[in-house]
């Protein structure tokens, strides 16, 4: 579950730039003719600060990173104009909106829906209400509000929430970043070269699994485009079937266009599984949690013939603060503590997984004495989601 490279570079020149503009804030340290001119308050800065386009210092700012950052044109290239006739789109989005093409790009900044407000005016946690009172502790309302006392839905499963934890993961980085990487590097690192198909383990059975990590940090580690991947057991079962997808409709594209490429062959693969996603996600997972009126309301439902017309190119689809951190936390209301591992006619078949024990452990997942990865998949469909 560790961050990308590219992420913490972006972060660390972040906290460098942070504290330097602290120190302007508020003076710290500053001769009186090195201070901000009386007039300009906290709150004025606030309004001024984010105007300020910094996006060529934070991207060449390397003296605090310890090491040279890893070369764009590399692994993140940004051409310029973008190609209109481009077949594919790019791991990491750009050029995806040809009038503004850093629009839902990798490793961009989120937005905000509202002013911050911070305790002292910049960066630290509020600890007083308006009114003056202290502010009670979030642990304290985290444990109040939510109580474990799970109900469980009698209509959905539990693949709701899981299939809603890969869409989250999705949203907060690029188009199904979680299979094919969020760079050129990542992208490379995760394919075979070979008949179009992504890197796996093959478990043998013509079962294919998530390819190994390193080994010598984590012997339970799997290479996928985030770490994440195995942040749980379900989690890693989800990946597995997207890469399980990816190879096979590369094998059915070969099977009747014998002479493509291996880059043919991936490529297309690539852009139908991404196709197949988006379907599911517009037609099956959305409905149910927005309800079918607000599918129809804001114009979702996918259309049973023709092509969407709306695209707005000067929508931004940059995630916000606010979504990323409270809204899509919803989610985490309908985990079970115990995933079900059940057979083929959905009866349970051996001891629930812990999922206070499994946090970043998919071993489980393997062991054939329990129906490999295929039991945890039929426990998601086949055992209700919590309750919201």
């Amino acid at each position: 579950m560790a961050p990308k490279r590219e992420s913490l570079d972006i972060a660390r020149t972040a906290g460098v730039l942070r504290e330097a503009t602290r120190v302007l804030v508020f003076g710290t340290g500053l001769d009186e003719s090195e201070k901000i001119p009386e007039g300009l308050d906290v709150a004025t800065l606030q309004q001024l600060l984010p105007d300020i386009e910094v996006e060529k210092i934070v991207g060449n700012f390397t003296p605090f990173l310890g090491r040279e950052p890893l070369p764009k044109e590399q692994c993140l290239p940004q051409l310029l104009p973008c190609d209109h006739t481009a077949k594919y789109r790019t791991y990491s989005g750009w050029c995806n909106n040809l009038q503004f093409p850093k629009y839902g790009n990798a490793f961009t900044g989120m937005r905000r829906l509202l002013d911050p407000a911070y305790g002292d005016g910049f960066d630290a946690p509020r600890t007083r209400a308006r009114s003056g009172f202290d502010l009670p502790s979030a642990r304290a309302i985290s444990n109040s509000v939510h109580q474990d006392s799970p109900e469980f839905h009698v209509k959905f499963t539990h693949m709701l929430m899981q299939f809603g934890q890969i869409l989250d993961h999705d949203m907060m980085h690029s188009p199904i970043a979680r299979v094919y990487g969020s760079t050129d590097c990542e992208a490379n690192q995760l394919r075979l070269f070979s008949q179009g198909k992504l890197n796996y383990t093959d478990l043998g059975f013509n079962k294919e699994a998530l390819p190994q990590g390193n080994q010598e940090r984590d012997c339970r580690s799997t290479l996928s485009s985030r770490e994440k991947s195995n942040e749980q057991p379900g989690l890693t079962v989800v990946h597995t079937i997207l890469l399980r997808e990816h190879n096979r409709i590369a094998s059915e594209l070969r099977r009747v266009n014998n002479f493509w490429t291996d880059e043919q062959l991936y490529q297309e693969a690539r852009r139908i599984n991404v196709a197949k996603i988006q379907h599911v996600i517009f037609k099956e997972w959305l409905p149910v949690v927005l309800g079918c009126e607000a599918m129809s309301k804001y114009d979702l439902m996918p259309k049973k013939s023709g092509y969407f017309t709306g695209y707005d190119p000067h929508c931004d689809p940059a995630i916000s603060q606010e979504m990323s951190t409270s809204a899509f936390r919803f989610g985490h209301t309908l985990i079970r503590s115990k995933f079900p591992r059940m057979n083929d006619i959905f009866k349970n078949m051996t001891d629930a997984i812990e999922l206070k024990d499994h946090f970043g452990n998919p071993s489980p997942l393997y062991d054939h004495k329990v129906g490999h990865m295929e039991s945890m998949l039929m426990g998601l469909v086949g055992a209700e989601r919590c309750q919201i």
